[in-house]
């Protein structure tokens, strides 16, 4: 947002205090969905979402700030909206006595994933001379392709319970 939109440091606290908010709001809708209609169909449509969010931020062009923030609010309900319930379905993969330790380890290779994607997005993003970022795009596709095999394992997995 900062290099291709014009975003400066101060616009980009815009993006979390907005973003922060729709979520806030969503996110307990979401729940709720994902305990009416079940987690795997609720997940299906924020992966939809999610995508949709991931294409438009990483081939976002120069736009005014009210667009870029609902680019970047629509990535935060999204991504937030399919993070409930593959938290739901994935604790329900794992015998509650286990399911202390699981997250736990869960959750360190998330950190981990989270760290090695910043790694590889920097291999791929080009700083131009001129202030702006190239290859961006491709980082937008790589999260997209994350995105959808995720979506497939999701339906591999078999509740424990």
């Amino acid at each position: 947002m900062q290099f291709n939109i014009g975003f400066s440091d101060e616009d980009v606290a815009y993006i979390y205090f907005v973003g922060g908010l729709f979520t806030v709001i969503f996110l307990p809708l979401m729940g709720n969905l994902a305990d009416k209609y079940g987690k795997k169909k609720v997940f299906t449509v924020g992966t939809g979402l999610a995508v949709a969010s991931i294409l438009w931020i990483t081939n976002l062009p120069p736009v005014g700030m009210v667009i870029a923030l609902m680019a970047t609010s629509s990535y935060f309900v999204a991504s937030s909206s399919r993070n409930v319930p593959a938290t739901a379905i994935v604790t329900s993969v794992v015998r509650s006595e286990s399911r202390g330790s699981f997250m736990s380890i869960r959750t360190s290779f998330n950190q981990f994933a989270i760290g090695a994607s910043a790694q590889i997005a920097g291999f791929i993003v080009i700083e131009n001379g001129n202030g702006t970022l190239s290859n961006y795009e491709y980082v937008g596709y790589l999260a997209v392709g994350m995105s959808l095999l995720a979506l497939a394992l999701v339906y591999r997995l078999k509740i424990v319970s």
